[in-house]
Order: structure tokens, then C-alpha cells, then sequence
């Protein structure tokens, strides 16, 4: 009986070392996860704030242009109005664009750091096994 308690005592010691590297790579993953999702959130957040200080400047540039361009000419007001809501509409959707790359980019990130943690938990699971495994019998367990 006393080889069977050994066998289990290591097989016992390897599983629990396992589970604690798997822990530990979790909740270094996790905190990875973490802080993409932070620096992801800043990245947006600059984003939509440099896209409303850009739209807030167009606007205030074109309320200037419209209001000149009424004291010289009242036909010519609806002209720069036109033109100025097509610059505001283009900065914009280009604001919105970069938000979304922004976005986008910080899930993709996300998902890679899940899947290399996911991928390392593993593979220290296969090497604690095999390590559990050699250590027993030198490999002839009759697994």
C-alpha cells in the first residue's frame, strides 16, 4: 500500500502545482485584459473628445465665415452655410470613424490576450501531466 500512497501523494502534488500555475496565469491574463480594456477606453474616449473639439472649432469657424459673408451678401449666407454643415458632416463622420478603428482595435487586442492565456493555461496543464507522469516511473506508467 505504501507505493500507492506515494503515487498518489505525486500525482497529487502535480495536479495541484498544475492548478496553481493555471490560477496564476488566469489572473495574470485577466489583469492583461484588464488593462487593454483600460488603455482601449482612454483611446476612445481621446478620440470622441478630439472629434468634438474638432466639430466645435468647424462650427465656431463657420458661424464666423457665415456671419461676414451675410453683411456683404444675404445670397451668399446660404452658400457658406451649406458648406460649412458639409465640413462639420465630413469631420464628423471622420470622428466617428476613428472611434470605431479605435474600438475595434481594442476588442481585437482583447480577444488575443484571452486567447494566449487560454492557449498557456493549457499548455502548462500538458506539461505538468507529462511532468507528473515521467517523475512516477520514468514514463512507464501503463498510462
Amino acid at each position: 500500500m505504501g507505493i500507492l500512497n506515494t503515487l498518489k501523494s505525486v500525482f497529487g502534488s502535480g495536479k495541484s502545482a498544475a492548478t496553481n500555475v493555471i490560477d496564476s496565469a488566469e489572473d495574470l491574463a485577466g489583469g492583461v485584459v484588464d488593462k487593454v480594456q483600460d488603455v482601449a477606453g482612454d483611446a476612445l474616449e481621446t478620440a470622441k473628445d478630439v472629434a468634438s473639439e474638432a466639430v466645435d472649432s468647424v462650427t465656431d469657424v463657420a458661424s464666423n465665415v457665415a456671419d461676414k459673408v451675410q453683411d456683404v451678401a444675404g445670397d451668399a449666407l446660404d452658400t457658406a452655410k451649406d458648406a460649412a454643415s458639409g465640413v462639420v458632416d465630413s469631420v464628423t463622420d471622420a470622428a466617428s470613424n476613428v472611434a470605431d478603428k479605435a474600438q475595434d482595435l481594442a476588442e481585437d487586442a482583447v480577444d488575443s490576450v484571452k486567447d494566449v492565456a487560454s492557449s498557456a493555461g493549457e499548455k502548462v496543464a500538458d506539461v505538468a501531466e507529462d511532468t507528473a507522469k515521467d517523475s512516477c516511473c520514468g514514463g512507464n506508467c501503463g498510462s
